[in-house]
């Protein structure tokens, strides 16, 4: 991970979420950007969707659940 300041960088990303013994292969999009604030080098987000039938839920409005993960990565140190 880069954790020198650097321009934003986006991102394709893939996996799969496991829910049980139910695996399925997720998409979606991604973006690393530095910022300015110790001890934190740069956010991480990623985002992604997932029909709500996966989730096993009642869940109200559009069929797809929207997810977005946010993580902050920590300034090297030495």
């Amino acid at each position: 991970m880069i954790t020198e300041k650097h321009p934003p960088l986006d991102f394709e990303v893939g996996g799969y979420l496991k829910n049980g013994d139910k695996e399925n292969r997720v998409t979606g999009s991604g973006r690393l950007e530095h910022i300015h604030g110790q001890p934190y080098a740069c956010i991480l987000n990623i985002d992604f969707e997932v029909p709500s039938s996966w989730v096993g839920i009642p869940w109200p409005g559009d069929k797809n659940i929207k997810i977005q993960i946010m993580q902050t990565i920590l300034e090297r140190k030495y």
